[in-house]
């Protein structure tokens, strides 16, 4: 056990590989999505699902795990367990009653982090914008993990009739909940660098505190040595995992054993021989274009294939402008599936690997019909 210091978590520690293994196996879990995401706001993300779905729908999740390497996040979930769970709430709940005070629930947190978080003047101040960082991104958390409850249901039974009726409210309300994500995770980090430098703190020091070690650190203005090197650890990496029943959570900042838990269980084989590339179709139809990588620099051409790791409501012109859309993650109701869905565009999503097996300036055809990416043609670079 790896007792932290004053202001610090207590962690139990990962020892290897199999111990690893051995919790995924315990809690069913299976590698997730990946985000460029920090402690922190994993943390917030964490706790937010776990008191958010708790208080409005009676359950949440088992467990929730973690792993960061090379700034890349990666999680790890029980998208069955959830799915299960859900369809069961959705069998005794009055969904519309249900859906308007989550959605009334959502429009306080957003007139409050609009007025708290957003606006440039707010910011000047760090600790008092880090203050209410601490007291209302794990709040908004909980409302965008309910709509993500959601998700995992349709992810897992989205040919359901009844499932197919809810997508296109609840898909839309949460893509309006997630807007806000991307504006708190832009403004976080130059705030955190302020406060850093202003209490000559190394770079990246609250970003990777834990929520319960931020509070505590706004509250004494303080940090120990002994915290600080615990704390700073994990910016080289980090496996994490809470288990909601007991509370207990374990840590890992072993670089060795972090190469080797991506290794196991994230990591593509031989993604360069891959001819075809499997996901689910979230909406239908056949056609063939060039990918464009959205960050190449490049031109899209007239057919051009998006390809991404996920979609956002800034990529609206480039959607449109594409001729189809192929992502490594996503559920029927993210943001790719539900745009294609309103712009009746091809569309693929969960495939994990398209970002890592398909070039900018690939031919592929994109069969939405069966949830497959065909490479006709490798770019020669």
């Amino acid at each position: 056990m790896n007792a932290e210091t004053e202001g610090s978590k207590i962690y139990q520690e990962v020892s290897d590989l199999e111990h690893v293994q051995r919790l995924v196996n315990k809690y069913q879990l299976v590698p997730g999505v990946k985000r460029k995401i920090t402690f922190l706001t994993a943390n917030c993300l964490i706790q937010g699902y776990s008191s958010g779905i708790r208080s409005t729908m009676g359950f949440t999740y088992t467990a929730l795990g973690s792993l960061e390497r090379n700034n890349d996040y990666y999680s790890f979930i029980n998208q069955e367990d959830i799915a299960t769970k859900c369809k069961k709430f959705l069998m005794r709940a009055d969904l519309a009653t249900f859906l308007k005070n989550l959605e009334q629930g959502y429009l306080n947190i957003k007139i409050e982090i609009k007025k708290s978080l957003i606006p440039k003047k707010m910011q000047r101040d760090g600790l008092l914008w880090l203050k209410r960082f601490v007291a209302l991104y794990p709040e908004y958390f909980g409302v965008l993990g309910v709509y993500n409850v959601f998700w995992r249901f349709f992810q897992d039974d989205c040919t359901n009739k009844y499932a197919q009726n809810l997508l296109a409210t609840i898909g839309k309300e949460r893509n309006h909940v997630a807007e806000l994500y991307p504006q708190i995770e832009e403004i976080l980090p130059m705030v955190c660098h302020r406060v850093e430098h202003s209490l000559h703190l190394p770079s990246n020091t609250l970003s990777y505190m834990s929520l319960s070690e931020m509070k505590h650190f706004l509250a004494t203005k303080k940090i120990d040595t002994e915290s600080l090197a615990t704390i700073r650890k994990r910016d080289h990496g980090y496996f994490h995992l809470h288990d909601f029943g007991s509370g207990k959570e374990v840590m890992c900042t072993n670089e060795a054993l972090i190469e080797n838990i991506y290794h196991s269980f994230f990591a593509t084989q031989n993604v360069d021989h891959n001819s075809e590339i499997k996901g689910v179709a979230a909406y239908p139809g056949l056609t063939q274009g060039r990918v464009y990588m959205r960050n190449s620099g490049s031109k899209p051409s007239k057919n051009a294939v998006l390809v991404v790791n996920q979609t956002h409501p800034k990529d609206i012109d480039l959607i449109k402008r594409s001729v189809a859309i192929v992502a490594d993650e996503g559920g029927m109701l993210c943001h790719a599936a539900i745009i294609s869905r309103e712009l009746n565009k091809p569309c693929i999503i969960g495939t994990r690997i398209a970002t890592q097996v398909l070039k900018d300036g690939d031919l592929v055809e994109v069969d939405a019909e069966k949830g497959i990416v065909k490479i006709l043609k490798k770019i020669i670079i």
